[in-house]
């Protein structure tokens, strides 16, 4: 058993090159407090930047309802090679949309 706190931090600088794979985050905290709070703080600014990115990609959903609603819709239709392609054409269209 280890008798007081510095005899443990001279144990743990010796040990520690040897074991520092296997150490795991919660172990390290449970020893000493600002490691805690250093993984709190992180938890923290990870739920943070998840939170805005969540927020910028709703802000990114809502503005692109407002595209704009008549674009330029440009359609290439063949006809005959030889005549006037504007004399006895018809053409003929309906824009649907739901119930209008």
């Amino acid at each position: 058993m280890i008798a007081d706190k510095q005899e443990h931090n001279e144990l743990y600088q010796r040990v520690r090159p040897a074991y520092i794979c296997m150490l795991s985050n919660h172990y390290m905290a449970s020893i000493y407090p600002i490691n805690r709070i250093m993984e709190i703080n992180h938890r923290f600014k990870t739920s943070l930047l998840f939170g805005i990115c969540i927020a910028f990609s709703a802000l990114s959903t809502a503005q692109q309802k407002n595209v704009e609603r008549w674009r330029i819709f440009e359609l290439k239709l063949k006809g005959p090679e030889t005549g006037n392609p504007f004399a006895d054409v018809q053409l003929y269209a309906e824009f649907v949309h739901n119930d209008k």
